[in-house]
């Protein structure tokens, strides 16, 4: 006799080929990310018989559409090396993130520096274009759009002007919010829960972070996709070899440079982030599950910054900031040095509410902030 183990849990994560259509080769390529927590579970959807028979009994029913759900979490760290994806790559790829090739070049400014708004600002060379996400130190980070800057031209958007005095380096990946062609790519899920076998397939999630100046950061995700019901409950199948487990320790948030508007630093005691994302199924007839496959229908991003201390100083000017609806630029960084930094960008968002609070003896402050943009709400740079 075999024993199912509580915390005998492994994920594999692989990008469907065709939308919908279960990938049945989970290779150890698909494995390593390490998280917290794992819950799979079934909604069988129970349709009962409701005619008339001459008895009160209630009549067998059939089971029809088998939805499932999958909860994760897990420690929010970059990949531990220089240029190497992060092993969170899958799950944000299927909260509907695209990615983006991040690079730096060395630049003469001639004009218009304090013009450039980090994540929103973009600049162009020749045929090439690069969403701006830094200019530090006399080098220009951008994410790609489109083609590649070249030395001696010039780079520049509508209020900014430089000279690019090099060539071009990689300097990491940028995730973004997408919408319809770049959000629609789901996924299949190989999970063996304590030994037991569950298979999704189709599925899109959710995906919520958070830091703490008393833990690593983390994050959460809540798939939902359709159970391969054939499978499912059975011994779970043996892990494939070869798995690069990510196994090094994430950054801790010290020193984390959070910034709202142009100088407002706020003595922070953790950031909630939620991407807002409602996924939903695609129903169909003429498949044999009833089921297309699963989507992000829409968007709804907020952010909780948890304030240590009210500032008697601050204070009136954010409730100011509230009545008025201001939108102000966000960002912070997590961790220090390449492939283990993580920088977060919020271009544009709006005070919506204010709360105070007992910390231990100080009167704390909560700021309710919307995410606002056009697919750039939110920007993940794994640096």
């Amino acid at each position: 006799m075999s024993y199912a183990l509580f915390r005998n849990k492994q994920i594999g994560l692989k990008q469907e080929t065709q939308s919908g259509v279960q990938e049945l080769n989970i290779g150890p390529d698909c494995y390593g990310l390490q998280v917290t927590e794992i819950t799979a579970a079934v909604e069988p959807e129970v349709i009962e018989q409701e005619a008339f028979k001459g008895s009160l009994s209630a009549s067998p029913a059939r089971i029809g559409k088998v939805p499932a759900s999958v909860s994760l979490a897990g420690e929010l760290k970059n990949s531990g090396e220089s240029g190497k994806l992060p092993k969170i790559d899958a799950v944000l790829q299927a909260a509907g993130f695209a990615k983006r090739n991040v690079f730096s070049v060395s630049i003469s400014v001639t004009t218009g520096l304090d013009k450039v708004i980090n994540g929103k600002t973009v600049v162009q060379s020749g045929g090439a274009k690069g969403l701006v996400l830094d200019v530090e130190n006399d080098k220009l980070y951008y994410a790609a759009i489109n083609g590649v800057f070249m030395p001696s031209e010039t780079v520049f958007s509508d209020a900014f002007n430089a000279s690019i005095n090099g060539t071009p380096e990689a300097a990491g990946f940028l995730y973004n919010p997408g919408t319809g062609e770049n959000s629609d790519g789901v996924y299949t899920l190989a999970i063996s829960d304590g030994g037991l076998k569950k298979e999704i397939y189709g599925a899109a999630c959710s995906f919520t972070m958070e830091t703490s100046a008393s833990n690593y950061p983390s994050w959460t995700a809540a798939f939902t996709g359709i159970a391969n019901k054939y499978s499912w409950g059975g011994k779970a199948d043996a892990l494939p070899e070869g798995i690069n487990w990510e196994n090094h320790l994430p950054a801790v948030v010290v020193e984390s440079n959070i910034k709202i508007g142009a100088d407002y630093a706020p003595i922070t005691q953790s950031i909630q982030i939620d991407l807002g994302n409602e996924v939903s199924l695609i129903e169909d007839l003429n498949s044999p599950t009833w089921f297309k496959h699963a989507l992000v229908v829409k968007r709804a991003g907020t952010a909780t910054v948890n304030l240590s201390v009210a500032d008697l100083e601050q204070s009136g000017a954010l409730y100011q900031k509230l009545f008025m609806g201001s939108v102000a630029s966000m960002s912070f960084k997590i961790g220090e040095g390449s492939g283990n930094r993580i920088d977060v960008l919020l271009p544009a968002v709006q005070y919506t509410g204010i709360a105070e609070s007992d910390n231990n003896s100080l009167l704390a402050q909560a700021l309710t902030l919307k995410l606002t943009g056009e697919d750039d709400e939110i920007l993940l740079w794994f640096r």
